[in-house]
């Protein structure tokens, strides 16, 4: 049963948004998953203790600032219907593919740069990645989106220096971010996508 403030039509929008992107991350896992997987748990003796409070603060952070800058997100947050189930079907894929890509392999590719560069670099290219989700809403919220995940992939960036170049802290916070938020910023892009457009 979908609750009285979802619309339905968009459930089913956002269901099949989500689910045709996990369904991609999860395929290059597979098919890649020799260069994707054995990452996950490498070096975690390395990680100091408050990598990992670190980690759930940069996820709250963004989930606090997702929710205020979003109204629809900030309104459905707390919902309970079988639509938030979508996020732990993407939070999986999408948090080992995109942080073993932006951080451990971006940023390590860079090494020899200076560590503010290979942050800035990683965050930024993890922005322009996350454009897209601001397309529906023109240009302003396109520089939306991409400002928004370049201060994520900052954060994400730094939490990967400080917990010794281990992704799994990265992992972790990308996780709860996506469990918690993403079945609404779908939502939130697939009601976009219907209203008018007068651009």
């Amino acid at each position: 049963m979908v609750p009285s403030r979802l619309d339905p039509a968009l459930v089913r929008k956002s269901a099949i948004i989500v689910a045709g992107i996990a369904l991609i991350e999860a395929l290059v896992l597979i098919v890649f998953h020799s260069i994707f997987v054995p990452p996950v748990l490498q070096h975690l003796e390395r990680v100091p203790f408050f990598a990992w409070p670190a980690a759930v603060l940069v996820a709250v952070a963004y989930i606090w600032y997702a929710a205020y800058g979003l109204p629809t997100v900030r309104r459905l947050l707390f919902t309970v219907a079988p639509v938030a189930v979508l996020g732990l079907v993407i939070a999986v894929p999408s948090s080992i593919l995109e942080e073993i890509f932006f951080r451990q392999g971006l940023m390590n590719a860079q090494r020899s740069w200076p560590i503010l560069a290979q942050i800035g670099y990683s965050a930024i290219l993890f922005g322009i990645a996350h454009g897209i989700w601001g397309i529906r809403g023109g240009w302003r919220s396109v520089a939306g989106a991409v400002g928004s995940t370049t201060g994520l992939g900052l954060a994400l960036g730094a939490l990967f220096v400080v917990a010794g170049r281990v992704v799994l802290p990265c992992i972790l916070a990308h996780f709860l971010i996506n469990l918690i938020l993403e079945p609404w910023l779908v939502y939130a892009y697939a009601e976009r996508a219907s209203a008018p457009s007068y651009v």
